[in-house]
C-alpha cells in the first residue's frame, strides 16, 4: 500500500478493510477513490454498496450492487467467502 497508495487496486483493498472494521464512511471514500480510476471494478462497487446500504441509503447502495453484480455475476459468492454480505 505504501509503494502505489494512489492505485485503484490499492484504494479497493483498504475499502475493504474499512468496510470490515466498521467505519463505512472511509470505506465509501476509498472506494469511490478507486472507481475514479477504475470505473468498472466490480469489488470497489460491491464494497460501496453494502457501506450505504449500512448507513441507510439503500437506494444508492442498490444501485452499486446492481452495477458490481453486472460486471461481476460471482461478486456476491465472493465475498461471502469474508462473511460480507449486504
Amino acid at each position: 500500500m505504501r509503494l502505489r497508495p494512489n492505485e485503484a487496486q490499492t484504494l479497493d483493498s483498504r475499502a475493504f478493510v474499512w468496510l470490515r472494521t466498521g467505519r463505512l464512511d472511509k470505506a465509501i471514500e476509498d472506494a469511490g477513490a478507486a472507481l475514479a480510476r477504475d470505473p468498472k471494478l466490480a469489488s470497489s462497487l460491491y464494497v460501496r454498496g453494502v457501506a450505504k446500504c449500512r448507513l441507510g441509503d439503500s437506494t444508492a447502495g442498490d444501485a452499486d450492487l446492481a452495477a458490481a453484480r453486472f460486471i461481476e455475476p460471482k461478486v456476491d459468492n465472493e465475498f461471502g467467502r469474508y462473511g460480507v454480505r449486504p
